[in-house]
Parts: structure tokens; C-alpha cells; sequence
């Protein structure tokens, strides 16, 4: 990891912080980690335009985002928590322009990605079935499978995840079937997600920010070193409590194409 760039940041408080990240980069455990910490915040995509109801969604769709990140900061002097953040996958911008907002209203911009075949395969397949991440109520790590996951939760067994699924009864058909994922379709997704950081990254170089560059595999091969790193640049202590998010697709038996996928992307972007 290396600070891009902390110009005028000595001294002076850090109360936001953006974490701008490539999907299935290990954001939504980042972020739940950070909200762990007694004295942070991380909302959950505040900036998504598809989550409906949700109390950012009104003021982003009347004012725009920077009254979403006036509130933001607002919510940092008035609540006993110092500082108020949170993630936001860069795809679901509409440009690089949005993205370059979002990062210039922070104090602290975490970049994550994880640019490579497994984290495109994951997202596409993530949209097919229309689920994303899962959780035990307990907030214990349970290392378990996908078709585990969804007996379970087709038997009723409590589950606490944050999946969103429009037909219960197609995640049985889901379960053990067979899909294709094209190829152009990963290729484009991963060259425009490498543009879009590169875009991110030129612009950030020039601006008086405080930028952690981090990609998934650090963050995973030395966890602690990272949150201490990003607790530091916003002046706390770090704490030892971690989520628990489970990850459950741990092979490519699903994936038809696999062998295609790897010829064609492995060399590039790593094999599956």
C-alpha cells in the first residue's frame, strides 16, 4: 500500500472518508469492518441510484450527491461517532466524472480493486442469481458452500445476509446449474474497470488528498497491517474486531466455459 498523495493533510482532521472500489473486491466486508470501530461509520452505498427507499436515495435523486455528502459530514459533528464514510463501487456511476466527485468531497479515499478474471466471473455470476453476500446471525465466520447457503435459507434457518432475491423457488434451479459467461463480456468489463482507476488515479495524484491505494489480495494476506493503516489516517487507535462475511463460491464447477474463459483472459488478467 502507498499514500498517493497527503500534501496539507498533517493536522488537520480527516471526518470522511470514501471507499471507491471495483465489486467483488471485498468492500462490503472493508466497510463492515471500518463500522466495527467505535468512533467510525461506513454507510452502505449512499450513491447506488438503484436503491430505492432508502433515506440518501431522495436527497440524491433531488439535490445530487453533494447534498448526499453535506449530510455525511453533517452526521459527523452531530453524533457522538468522529467520522462518517462509506463504499461505493465505481460501476455504478454513470462516469468517471461522478467518481471524481465523489472522491473530491472525502477527506480520505480508499481506492480498492481486484482487476482480475475471478472477481469479473464472481460479479457476473452474483447478477445471474441476483445474490450477493451472506452472514450468520452470530456475525461468525461459517465456511460454507453455495448450495449450503441456500438450503438453508430455503429451509427458513436464520441467515443474516444482505441478499436480495425476487424468486425463492428459482434459487433451487440455481443451485447446481450450468452457466456461460462471455467472454467479450469479462474482457470489456475489466478493461473499462482498469481505465476507470487509472482515470481516478491521475486525477487524485494532482489534488490535496489523502489516497490509500489497496488492492483485495493485500487486504486479505495482511488484514491487520491495513486497518491500521487506514485507522491511522483517520487519527484512531485500530481495534481487533473483524467481519465475518462468508465467501461462498470456492470453485468454477458451474462454469461451462471455463477453459475458453482461461485461454482467452488467463494470461492477462490471471487464470481461474
Amino acid at each position: 500500500m502507498k499514500i498517493l498523495y497527503t500534501k496539507t493533510n498533517k493536522g488537520r482532521r480527516k471526518e470522511t472518508f470514501i471507499i471507491l472500489a471495483h465489486p467483488r473486491s471485498g468492500s462490503t466486508w472493508l466497510s463492515n469492518t471500518l463500522k466495527l470501530h467505535p468512533h467510525i461509520e461506513c454507510l452502505y452505498e449512499p450513491f447506488n441510484g438503484q436503491r430505492w427507499g432508502e433515506k440518501f436515495h431522495r436527497i440524491l435523486r433531488q439535490k445530487g450527491p453533494s447534498a448526499v455528502f453535506n449530510k455525511i459530514r453533517s452526521l459527523s459533528t452531530r453524533d457522538n461517532i468522529r467520522h462518517y464514510g462509506c463504499k461505493h463501487l465505481i460501476n455504478q456511476s454513470n462516469n468517471n466524472h461522478d467518481n471524481v466527485l465523489l472522491a473530491s468531497y472525502s477527506d480520505v479515499i480508499i481506492l480498492l480493486t481486484r482487476i482480475n478474471t475471478s472477481a469479473a466471473v464472481s460479479f457476473f455470476r452474483s447478477l445471474k442469481v441476483d445474490s450477493w453476500h451472506f452472514y450468520n446471525w452470530n456475525n461468525v465466520i461459517v465456511n460454507e458452500t453455495w448450495p449450503t447457503v441456500l438450503e438453508k435459507r430455503m429451509a427458513n434457518e436464520q441467515i443474516n445476509d444482505g441478499i436480495i432475491t425476487r424468486d425463492k423457488n428459482n434459487l433451487h434451479q440455481l443451485q447446481n446449474a450450468k452457466m456461460i459467461i462471455k467472454i467479450s463480456k469479462i474482457r470489456n468489463f475489466l478493461l473499462k474497470t482498469r481505465h476507470d482507476f487509472a482515470f481516478l488515479k491521475r486525477f487524485l495524484k494532482q489534488k490535496d488528498k489523502c489516497v490509500i491505494d489497496l488492492t483485495y489480495d493485500k487486504l486479505f494476506s495482511n488484514t491487520k497491517k491495513y486497518i491500521k493503516k487506514i485507522c491511522h489516517e483517520l487519527g484512531e487507535k485500530p481495534h481487533n474486531a473483524y467481519s465475518s462475511e462468508i465467501k461462498t463460491m470456492i470453485d468454477y464447477n458451474w462454469l461451462v466455459n471455463k477453459d475458453e474463459i482461461n485461454e482467452a483472459l488467463g494470461e492477462e488478467f490471471g487464470y481461474l
